[in-house]
């Protein structure tokens, strides 16, 4: 679907318990919402959950997403609310995307 982005930045630890140790110290720092399911630690923050952290084992992986939903389609058609409501699922989908598919690959032969 058009207007819909996302930005993943890779950065990779001498050791997994320093990689867990950052991850665990930036969630404090934001005050990140934990989430199951995804690498060895995974947590949301940023503005309306738009970023997403995820660490398998020495690599974190720091995904941000966003989605214009005023420019799709159907966007007249849509209240407000709903406008919102699918720019938050939007960015959830995208964001679960691309984590499963960075932990996919981490964990590729």
């Amino acid at each position: 679907m058009a207007n819909r982005g996302v930005r993943i930045a890779v950065t990779c630890s001498k050791s997994a318990a320093e990689a867990k140790e950052h991850v665990q110290n930036f969630m404090k720092e934001v005050k990140g919402e934990p989430m199951a399911g995804f690498g060895d630690d995974a947590f949301l923050w940023g503005f309306e959950g738009s970023d997403l952290e995820v660490r398998r084992g020495q690599c974190v992986f720091d995904l941000n997403a966003g989605a214009d939903v005023l420019h799709d389609a159907d966007a007249l058609t849509l209240t407000s609310s709903e406008r919102r409501a699918r720019q938050k699922s939007e960015v959830r989908r995208i964001l679960t995307t691309f984590a499963k598919h960075a932990v996919d690959a981490m964990d590729a032969p």
